[in-house]
């Protein structure tokens, strides 16, 4: 209980206190979008680990040497827990937006903080939505920004990962992007398997980058299910890893 009631408390003195910072990266973006995005991704890397200490967790990255410095890339992980996204911004270094759905956008303060770093939000009960928002990502990663997306859509209640959308890779088919899958591992047992009494607790989670996927790496009988490819990419890592 008193760690959920001080990153509670931490969230909320942290979000409060950053404000100014908040309008000196909106000002930065007037004359340069890439050091909006850089400025937003530190203070990001500063809330994201703050979480992850304050819940007594520690987190081993793993292929770091995999993220591709130079391009634009699209990584691709799988979901477990709310802790995944604090776990991914937390330690890795490559400024990334997210695909987030759009309820995320209703939170003060962070949803301006999330489209300072390039975070996208998708309504999912409209399609016609969704395909504005999956162009607009197209448009971004030409543009030289990299994007992380949960192609599950959301949060695996077993441990195994959920089906995988056809359509969520269309940002890699649609600018020939690498993919780069990432493993997620123990960021659940923070939270969503405390059990009954939900409370958070320290976990030992790893965060794990495969190598890099390019579309001429996909077979091409398997181009047209991408998604599948890339959750086998994933489950071999979790495989290997998850132990």
């Amino acid at each position: 209980m008193f760690r959920s009631v001080l990153i509670i408390v931490s969230l909320f003195i942290f979000l409060i206190i950053t404000l100014p910072f908040l309008l000196l990266t909106y000002i930065i973006g007037l004359f340069s979008l890439r050091a909006k995005r850089e400025t937003a991704m530190f203070l990001a890397r500063i809330w994201a680990r703050m979480l992850i200490v304050f819940s007594g967790s520690k987190v081993e990255v793993i292929g770091r040497e995999n993220i591709l410095k130079k391009e634009a890339v699209l990584f691709v992980g799988n979901h477990r827990s709310l802790f995944d996204i604090p776990a991914f911004y937390g330690y890795t270094n490559k400024v990334a937006g997210f695909v987030a759905k759009k309820e995320i956008d209703k939170v003060p303060i962070m949803n301006l903080w999330m489209r300072c770093l390039g975070c996208l939000f998708i309504d999912r009960s409209s399609p016609r939505a969704g395909i504005k928002t999956i162009l607009k990502g197209i448009e971004m990663i030409k543009a030289g920004d990299s994007m992380f997306i949960f192609p599950e859509g959301t949060r695996s209640k077993t441990g195994e990962m959920g089906h995988f959308k056809p359509g969520s890779l269309k940002l890699a088919e649609k600018t020939g992007c690498p993919i780069i899958p990432v493993a997620l591992i123990g960021t659940d047992k923070i939270f969503e398997s405390s059990g009954k009494k939900k409370r958070i607790r320290g976990s030992k989670c790893k965060l794990i980058f495969g190598e890099p996927v390019r579309q001429e790496d996909i077979p091409e009988d398997q181009r047209k299910n991408c998604a599948e490819f890339i959750k086998c990419k994933i489950q071999k890592l979790l495989d290997e890893y998850d132990n």
